[in-house]
């Protein structure tokens, strides 16, 4: 009687494992994994803020291929899902989760993470895993710009400074079309 309780009770704990969300993550990170791994000449995007978000527009709605890397699994879960993006949840600053998204294989990677200091780790990082890679960062000041390119980014965009030239030109010749 007892080995029958025992059996029971293992088919039931087996049978919530199986449906548990854990368990589900875990296929998911899988599949979503095998995907990545067949990707070759894509992007990597590191960071899934607001600007994170509006490069991956442009991507998507241009048929490129990328992979998103973020920290916040529900943010990437609620954004990137919802698309049907490739992305890996994990520090862009750690080179195994840059391994994971692809690193070696891709063309290009971008990093808009909230802090200058991430971006440069992330520049080094990417450029001593694939020398030949297209790096773009953005930069919230000038010596940050040029710490970034030093650390071996290709581009370095500095939103407010891009943004400010981009409005008082507009103030001057107001006629001016985009």
């Amino acid at each position: 009687w007892s080995s029958d309780v025992c059996s029971s009770d293992l088919a039931t704990r087996l049978g919530s494992f199986l449906l548990s969300d854990e368990f589900q993550r875990a296929i998911e990170r899988r599949r979503m994994q095998k995907r990545i791994d067949g990707l070759s000449g894509h992007s990597i995007v590191c960071g899934q803020g607001r600007m994170g978000m509006t490069i991956c527009r442009y991507l998507h709605e241009r048929h490129e291929p990328f992979v998103v890397i973020d920290n916040d699994e529900d943010r990437l879960r609620s954004r990137c899902a919802t698309h049907d993006w490739p992305f890996v949840v994990g520090d862009a600053t750690n080179d195994d989760i840059l391994r994971l998204a692809g690193i070696d294989r891709a063309n290009a990677l971008t990093t808009v993470l909230p802090t200058d200091a991430d971006n440069v780790y992330v520049v080094l990082s990417a450029r001593l895993l694939n020398n030949s890679i297209q790096i773009i960062a953005r930069a919230n000041d000038e010596r940050a710009a040029e710490k970034l390119e030093r650390a071996g980014a290709n581009r370095v965009v500095c939103p407010i400074n891009t943004g400010g030239q981009k409005m008082a030109r507009f103030l001057l010749n107001p006629s001016i079309e985009d």
